[in-house]
């Protein structure tokens, strides 16, 4: 760390297991740069973090890394996981209570569940009569859903609540605490499943603003320069033709 920021010196992000990380390992990422860590907590129910997902990690050492990270006022990005055999929307709820507690968030990246053949996963699944035949037919020939939009929750209610609660974590690092004991206290966080896409789409980018995430920055930079390459490649292409 010490080598990488004197010969280096290059902002950057890193993945963590949240039962590795120490004090020491805390404030050496943070001086020699590193602006985020991302961990994959998936769930916050114990229980499927165990019997399901097979990671020995607890929700308190969790807790326990975030706070160092706060402590060092190193932020964070947590992969939630949406889909998992046997979950309820009361584990998304109390999703929220948990990472609503959090200082240092930056932003929490939420995932859908993908089935691949032959893992164990898939069979907890067939077990407890989530997948039928047809879907393990798909799955082996390769019809798999895509980790970041599609899902293969078929219960309707549960499938309503991944909806709000997807839109919810995605904003919730910008959401006070007096509104998240509001939403939870009436069950008022139903009024997600309301929310536009593009306004979704804009609540990010206010999380990326306040967690100053350099990735957007970069974005910015890059994307209009390479959509302006495209369409000049384009224009010359049509003014050699004609």
């Amino acid at each position: 760390m010490e080598r990488y920021r004197k010969e280096i010196g290059v902002p950057f992000r890193c993945f963590g297991k949240v039962n590795y990380l120490d004090e020491d390992i805390c404030r050496l990422l943070k001086k020699s740069g590193c602006y985020c860590i991302e961990f994959g907590m998936q769930t916050v129910n114990q229980q499927l973090k165990r019997s399901v997902l097979n990671r020995k990690e607890t929700s308190q050492q969790a807790l326990t890394a975030f706070k160092k990270c706060d402590a060092h006022r190193l932020r964070y990005d947590i992969d939630h996981m949406f889909g998992l055999p046997g979950e309820t929307e009361q584990d998304h709820i109390d999703g929220v209570r948990f990472y609503s507690r959090l200082k240092c968030l930056n932003r929490i990246k939420c995932h859908n569940l993908t089935y691949f053949p032959q893992t164990e996963i898939t069979d907890i699944a067939c077990q407890k009569k989530i997948l039928n035949e047809d879907d393990i037919e798909d799955i082996n020939k390769g019809h798999i859903a895509n980790f970041f939009h599609n899902d293969h929750i078929k219960d309707k209610r549960l499938k309503q609540s991944k909806d709000i609660f997807s839109k919810y974590y995605k904003l919730l690092p910008v959401i006070p605490a007096f509104l998240h004991r509001w939403l939870m206290a009436g069950r008022s966080y139903r009024l997600f499943r309301f929310f536009p896409f593009p306004l979704i789409v804009i609540g990010q980018l206010l999380v990326a603003a306040k967690g100053r995430d350099y990735r957007y920055i970069i974005y910015f930079k890059y994307y209009p320069l390479r959509i302006r390459r495209v369409l000049g490649n384009k224009w010359f292409s049509r003014d050699k033709k004609q």
